[in-house]
């Protein structure tokens, strides 16, 4: 009995030591926060003349245009999310109405910082499955289905587009390269979902190829395998009926996908209100080919939702239909204002309460 204390003692020091010794877990959202924390702040840093001038060329607008434009930027924000909530309802997906609007301006922060192609909003929905329960599986199919959905909308608009600039005559071969390229990224992406899709084994074989790097990024976080290997099978088959569901009802996604094309003429009525702000006058072909063209080069541009290229190519597009050079410059500069800053200021503060929100039970 006398040495009990002293056997404990040194059961403790050897907890201690083992848990000294076990690298711990870096909390992944934590990391992505801050990652995404400093490229907006780099973001507007770098950008704080654009801000400056955006400043000055609202000053100069007709203030009536300027709280049209405002309110066709909050039936984006309504529209979005009622675009992701009936698409993933199409898909079998519980969707929270309140918490949707969060969500969607979360993803769509997240999509405009990490320049992903619209598929780095999908770790947002993933954690949201994994707080309520829901298969990963269903919600990756979902969020496919919305990504497809959401191409096919904008293509049917920059096809528009184009074939307005070359019955004008002015259709140029950066706006058909830039066209060719994205065209081929989401062709291939198709590709690859198609091929994947056609057999379980086939899936399993490029979900297994992907495990490989994907993992690799774990190591250094000190996080266990992101894609357990042992569980590919299970995941894969649910994967698979998942979007087998999406392909045998497609009737079910005629209202998400109404909501898809909705998005771009809201952006179109955006621009078309704020040219007319300052007293440009652009017709609504001209607002719907500018308007292409510019988020066409938001998308092959290197920087966050293509900060300078949309600006340059846009205003390039209003002189060409007659707007005065200094005019096109401050539409440019206060579209990017309603189609740029202010989502990802309430995108910001949307990822922000959902941490917040998800913590709080947490701690409960």
């Amino acid at each position: 009995m006398r040495h009990e204390p002293a056997i404990g003692a040194r059961r403790n020091g050897r907890r201690r030591m083992h848990a000294e010794t076990v690298p711990r877990h870096l909390p992944i959202a934590r990391i992505l926060w801050v990652v995404l924390l400093v490229a907006t702040v780099v973001a507007v840093v770098a950008n704080a003349g654009e801000l400056r001038q955006v400043w000055q060329a609202v000053q100069a607008a007709d203030r009536r245009y300027l709280a049209a434009a405002a309110g066709i930027e909050l039936a984006f924000v309504v529209n979005l999310a009622l675009f992701y909530r009936s698409t993933f309802r199409a898909s079998r997906v519980r969707a929270e109405h309140g918490r949707f609007f969060l969500l969607t301006s979360a993803a769509h922060f997240v999509n405009i910082i990490s320049k992903s192609g619209g598929l780095g909003g999908i770790a947002l929905y993933l954690q949201e499955g994994r707080r309520s329960g829901e298969s990963s599986a269903r919600i990756t199919a979902a969020y496919l289905a919305a990504y497809v959905l959401g191409y096919v909308a904008y293509f049917a608009v920059l096809i528009a587009a184009l074939v307005l600039l070359y019955v004008r005559g002015s259709l140029q071969t950066a706006e058909v390269a830039a066209s060719i390229v994205i065209l081929a990224i989401v062709v291939v992406s198709v590709i690859v979902m198609a091929t994947g899709l056609r057999s379980k084994a086939t899936l399993e074989r490029l979900y297994l190829l992907a495990a490989r790097p994907v993992n690799l990024v774990a190591r250094p976080l000190r996080r266990p395998p992101f894609i357990d290997r042992e569980t590919a099978a299970e995941t894969v088959s649910e994967l698979y009926d998942a979007v087998s569901h999406v392909k045998r009802n497609p009737a079910a996604y005629v209202v998400p996908f109404a909501h898809a094309l909705l998005v771009e003429v809201i952006g179109v009525a955006t621009l078309y209100v704020v040219a007319r702000s300052l007293y440009a006058e652009v017709r609504f072909d001209a607002a719907l080919v500018s308007y292409a063209v510019s988020i066409l080069f938001s998308m092959v541009a290197v920087t966050p939702g293509g900060l300078g290229f949309v600006e340059a190519s846009l205003g390039v597009l209003l002189v060409s239909f007659g707007v005065d050079r200094h005019t096109a410059i401050a539409v440019a500069l206060i579209y990017r204002l309603y189609e740029f800053w202010i989502p990802l200021v309430l995108g910001a503060i949307a990822l922000q309460l959902l941490r917040e929100r998800t913590a709080a039970p947490a701690a409960s």
